[in-house]
């Protein structure tokens, strides 16, 4: 039974159900205030998010030079959950290999489905979401591979315009 004036939070641990009583002191608005609470304090079992600004340069070299969206950790595996992918359109559209592809590091393990041309194809401002494949995914076990965001077709040819990315992603320790 939960005390009166507490926050229960109840969470499975080694298959137990643990149940946790917290003071209504133990969280304050000063320590949940914007930006205060940063991923790397989260608990690795949380969704995480991040976003990532891709100038256009970066842009017209994804083929060549995948962009980082989450940096690899050493020991540790990341689970990418989807994203929002948004061009802020520049004036001048994007031509040829449009497609884009969340993919792991190195390996170049592909994460996620391909998100359609008509994304940076666009002659206006545009938002497209990109979900995580749904066939198993073999992760380089050892881990520390961060995940990019790739142009899989090419290099697109020129183009204006930011594409802001906004990332989900669960962090694993593997363990080895």
């Amino acid at each position: 039974m939960a005390a009166y004036g507490y926050i229960t939070r109840k969470f499975i641990r080694y298959g137990e159900i643990i149940t946790e009583h917290l003071a209504p002191s133990a969280i304050t608005a000063s320590k949940i205030a914007n930006g205060a609470v940063l991923s790397a304090k989260v608990d690795e079992n949380v969704i995480q998010y991040v976003t990532v600004d891709i100038p256009s340069a970066a842009i017209l070299t994804m083929n060549a030079t995948p962009v980082m969206l989450v940096p690899g950790q050493a020991g540790k595996v990341i689970s990418f959950a989807g994203a929002t992918l948004m061009l802020d359109y520049g004036g001048v559209q994007y031509a040829t290999n449009g497609t884009l592809q969340v993919i792991e590091e190195t390996s170049a393990t592909v994460l996620s489905t391909t998100v359609a041309n008509t994304l940076l194809f666009a002659t206006a401002d545009r938002v497209s979401s990109c979900k995580p494949i749904t066939t198993d995914v073999v992760l380089t076990a050892a881990g520390g591979k961060g995940i990019q965001l790739f142009v899989p077709t090419g290099n697109p040819t020129a183009g204006t315009g930011v594409l802001r990315v906004k990332v989900s992603y669960r962090v694993h320790a593997t363990g080895f």
